[in-house]
């Protein structure tokens, strides 16, 4: 009823996300536009695999992907992390996890800033500390 598309779009492959805007509109201020859209997901897996992949379920931009570390760990151990990203452009100079393990105390952030289509994704795989790691952030070692 709201929305017009194209007759080039098919309307099976359409992902319609439903929004309460009740608190931010009122009679002088209404909404027209939504220009952004932030998702949060939260999975448990075993933790033992070493390793976690999101992956988007349909084409969207992307600006980028957290990954919050915080409460991955048992205790005291440390864990050092590494991205591996799977994507049509990425600035992999932006990535300072890219092909070293790092230890990062909180949350990894990987910058996309592209378009993603069903099969691209970005992994996080970690492992315990032995020491031969690269520092990162203000905490290091």
């Amino acid at each position: 009823q709201y929305v017009r598309l194209p007759e080039s779009i098919d309307r099976k492959e359409l992902r319609i996300f439903q929004l309460d805007l009740h608190d931010l509109a009122d009679p002088d201020h209404v909404v027209e536009t939504v220009e952004r859209l932030t998702l949060r997901a939260s999975t448990i897996g075993a933790f033992d695999q070493g390793f976690i992949t999101w992956a988007v379920p349909h084409p969207c931009f992307v600006e980028s992907i957290v990954f919050d570390v915080r409460n991955l760990t048992n205790g005291s151990e440390k864990l050092v992390y590494q991205i591996i990203v799977n994507t049509v452009q990425i600035s992999y100079s932006a990535l300072p996890q890219r092909g070293v393990w790092t230890y990062v105390p909180d949350e990894i952030e990987v910058p996309v800033r592209s378009w993603m289509l069903p099969g691209h994704g970005v992994t996080l795989l970690w492992r315990q500390f032995d020491g031969a790691e690269t520092p990162y952030g203000t905490d290091g070692f």
